[in-house]
């Protein structure tokens, strides 16, 4: 599995998320004691950039099903960099929503094509386990980039994050200039439309998806919320927090890549949820540095195990030429997550605590877990039968 593309795919996702990593604990930061805004404003600057890039998703997966996938990445990482680059003159939440806006269509076009390109380059029965290599990238990232941004503005300022974290997406698009074109092997009459593409949401993701969107609150909840619950409970420097995170999820994702193909995405998915609420609740009821370390390797856990399930169940369901709308849909949901949850975790923590705001994400994640039990996890059983 681990041929030269797909080495270059996943370099490429890594400089991506060092780089927009870095942003993470800087930009709440910028909002609150920058610009001296409230956690509500905090959420809608956080939430912003799922807008755009959730409206874009259809048109990102369409272009990737008949461009290819490598146009994304690379144009994902340059439009990426400009909004990054465009936090700089921002001094107001409006001028940030717009850069984050930018960011937002960026980011989503890099991910779509760079999975997609993930699930092309690995065999259907080994999908699970791409997908959990292929994180290690993002993950690397998310523990890198914010230990980056934190010491980058202990030494220096908030525009000198920005300016070094679009520096590394000019690098990520660079990578990603020679990773494959990504097209699907097929004979249909490439100006005929593709049957699928043109949907909104391609039915073969909608539940995957619908159980991600769920899960993911409460990752959206950790980054948002976290370096401000951490300076609240007296822990100023939230960069080893950060770190402890990606390194379970590294953990978990390498030592447990063939996990969602051996067992499937019902029961690792069952799992992953359950050590989310278990983790978020923890975080939420022991308002101290310890407690919040210790709870951040059970939510690390969820979030390791959750993502590679879903997604496989999601893209085995589609056909080949579909493999990016399909791709689009499971990610826009991520991103709903992002835009929504932000927005909600932002208000339930204004009107009571971030203790509360994690307690809102634990409920959600159990939602989630209703749902795949339920609903998605019959229907997964009565399509393999079929």
């Amino acid at each position: 599995m681990l041929t030269r593309d797909f080495v270059v795919v996943t370099l490429a996702s890594m400089a991506f998320m060092v780089a927009f990593g870095a942003t993470l604990p800087v930009l709440p930061r910028y909002v609150s004691d920058g610009l001296g805004e409230s956690d509500v404003a905090v959420g809608i600057v956080i939430g912003a950039s799922a807008i755009s890039a959730i409206a874009l998703r259809p048109a990102m997966g369409r272009i990737g099903d008949r461009r290819g996938r490598r146009v994304l990445m690379v144009g994902g990482a340059v439009v990426t960099a400009l909004g990054i680059a465009a936090h700089v003159p921002a001094d107001s939440v409006a001028d940030l929503v717009v850069a984050r806006l930018i960011v937002g269509a960026g980011q989503g076009a890099l991910f779509v094509g760079a999975a997609t390109l993930v699930n092309d380059l690995a065999p259907a029965e080994r999908r699970g386990e791409a997908a959990s290599i292929f994180s290690v990238a993002i993950y690397v990232g998310l523990g890198f980039g914010p230990f980056l941004g934190e010491w980058i503005l202990g030494r220096a300022s908030f525009d000198a994050v920005w300016w070094t974290a679009a520096a590394g997406l000019v690098v990520s698009a660079a990578i990603g200039l020679l990773a494959p074109v990504g097209l699907p092997v097929t004979h249909d009459d490439p100006a005929a439309p593709l049957t699928g593409v043109a949907r909104l949401l391609h039915p073969a993701a909608v539940g995957p998806g619908t159980v991600l969107l769920l899960g993911v609150v409460g990752f959206v909840g950790f980054n948002t919320f976290m370096p401000l619950h951490g300076e609240e409970i007296g822990l100023d420097d939230v960069a080893a927090v950060f770190l402890l995170f990606a390194f379970v999820v590294l953990t978990v994702r390498l030592l447990g890549s063939r996990l969602p193909d051996q067992h499937g995405p019902v029961v690792i998915g069952t799992v992953a949820l359950a050590a989310s609420t278990i983790g978020l609740l923890g975080i939420a009821a022991w308002l101290d540095p310890v407690g919040l370390y210790l709870f951040t390797i059970p939510l690390a856990i969820g979030s390791a195990l959750l993502y590679p399930a879903l997604m496989a169940a999601a893209v085995n369901s589609a056909p080949d030429n579909e493999r990016s709308s399909a791709v689009a849909t499971f990610t826009m949901f991520f991103e709903l997550a992002t835009a929504l949850g932000g927005a909600l975790l932002g208000v339930v923590a204004s009107l009571t605590s971030y203790s509360g705001a994690f307690v809102a994400a634990a409920c959600c994640a159990l939602v989630g877990l209703a749902v795949l039990r339920l609903s998605l996890g019959p229907r997964l059983a009565a399509r393999s039968l079929a």
